[in-house]
């Protein structure tokens, strides 16, 4: 089964960046939890500012 995440952790409360290294992390969890991660895609706000990461992901044992 395919299914979609979205991962929007910033680095400071409502402002700021993506907290890339919380999502590596947790990219690093899913894997080992048996998950395949398909993509990674950057959601851009209407300024041009990532805004969240969309994760689309197979679960192979369901």
């Amino acid at each position: 089964m395919k299914f979609v995440v979205e991962f929007k952790n910033q680095k400071s409360w409502g402002f700021g960046e993506i907290d890339v290294e919380q999502l590596n992390k947790e990219l690093v969890n899913i894997q080992n939890d048996g998950i395949t991660v398909i993509s990674v895609t950057p959601i851009f706000s209407f300024m041009g500012a990532v805004h969240s990461y969309s994760l689309l992901l197979e679960d192979n044992k369901t």
